[in-house]
């Protein structure tokens, strides 16, 4: 069966926080996929949020009796705040282990493997994270060492789940499993990569763009999760990867081919709405698509409710951590105007704890 990847970002455009980006990955039927098809049919409707039974923004805000809620993040964060990422996100880690995974239960040490579903026949589920640090071990493995060095992620362990009751998730994850068989998408895989401003600092200097932080940090989670999964279906069946754009850029062939070792992919179209690539990796025909609005796709969007679930756990910590050393301090978001704010009202205690700037703010 092909595998599908969906990749996206939450907190591009911030100077304070993480950018976190994710990928989900799905299993679907051959004479479901479009692979190697003409432009028109390169975004099957099993894939699109608005037919999916497991894609419903607005009843991801209704509490209990709402489904898996998959949709743009931005849209469903609207709709429900955190309670819904959660709900979903924490429900799709439920699924992943096959069973019920109980939202308050202690996760053992987390690897980026615990984030992929159990091989058929297993029957044993791990629960679910108990706090945000267990949640970025499991979804991040190495690229989790940035959370663990934060300075109020360190301090701060958010206890989980932070707004969604443990019986709405599971709730969520049965609804989850009883559309199985409405829509041929599988979900297999989940995995994060957040990038703190110590890092993120690092890596714009060595790329010189933003745009070209996003895609190399992008593609490289990607393969991570290919490579991870290689043991999972058959080395000539089928994958397509469907990405948001970055930064504005049409262009990605040389990119693509740094991240997979080397390996060509050939442009098929390059354009403001669509960059399509094709190539093999790891003897695998692969299909790279780099789409306007991609988080419209169910594999995209759970990528982005699952970078915003994490850049809002991060938030909160970085916000508790900061108001509670600075009398009066509200909390930001990040963006650029009210972090000039924040930087400006912290000034004093971040100096009182040699909290140096290149761990505080992003230059871009």
């Amino acid at each position: 069966m092909p595998l599908i990847v969906g990749v996206d970002e939450a907190g591009y455009g911030p100077n304070l926080g993480p950018l976190v980006i994710a990928a989900s990955a799905w299993r679907a039927p051959l004479d479901h996929c479009a692979h190697g098809a003409d432009v028109p049919t390169v975004m099957p409707a099993f894939l699109c949020c608005e037919r999916s039974p497991l894609g419903n923004a607005r009843g991801a805000a209704a509490g209990a009796a709402a489904g898996p809620g998959i949709a743009d993040s931005k849209v469903v964060y609207r709709n429900g705040g955190v309670a819904a990422l959660e709900r979903t996100v924490l429900a799709a880690l439920t699924v992943l282990r096959g069973e019920s995974g109980g939202a308050s239960a202690e996760a053992p040490p987390g690897v980026m493997d615990k984030a992929i579903a159990p091989k058929p026949g297993a029957t044993a589920a791990s629960p679910l994270p108990r706090t945000a640090a267990m949640l970025c071990r499991e979804l991040a493995d190495c690229h989790a060492a940035g959370w663990l060095e934060e300075r109020a992620n360190r301090e701060i362990d958010l206890p989980l789940p932070r707004a969604a009751a443990p019986a709405e998730i599971d709730r969520a994850a049965a609804l989850w499993r009883a559309a199985a068989d409405e829509t041929p998408l599988e979900l297999v895989g989940l995995v994060a990569r957040p990038v703190f401003p110590a890092e993120f600092n690092r890596l714009l200097e060595q790329r010189g763009r933003k745009s070209d932080l996003l895609s190399q940090a992008s593609l490289e989670l990607v393969f991570d999760l290919i490579d991870r999964l290689r043991n999972r279906w058959e080395p000539d069946e089928p994958l397509t990867i469907y990405c948001d754009k970055h930064g504005g850029r049409n262009r990605y062939s040389a990119l693509l081919s740094a991240a997979a070792g080397g390996a060509l992919f050939a442009p098929i179209e390059e354009s403001r709405e669509l960059s399509r690539y094709r190539g093999r990796y790891d003897r695998r025909p692969v299909e790279w698509l780099f789409l306007s609005k991609a988080e419209r796709l169910v594999p995209v969007a759970l990528a982005s409710l699952t970078a915003k679930y994490l850049r809002e756990l991060a938030m909160e910590a970085f916000n508790r951590y900061w108001t509670s050393r600075v009398p009066g301090l509200r909390a930001t978001a990040g963006y650029p105007v009210d972090a000039r704010r924040f930087l400006a009202e912290t000034e004093a205690a971040r100096r009182a704890e040699a909290t140096p700037i290149s761990a505080f703010w992003r230059n871009k």
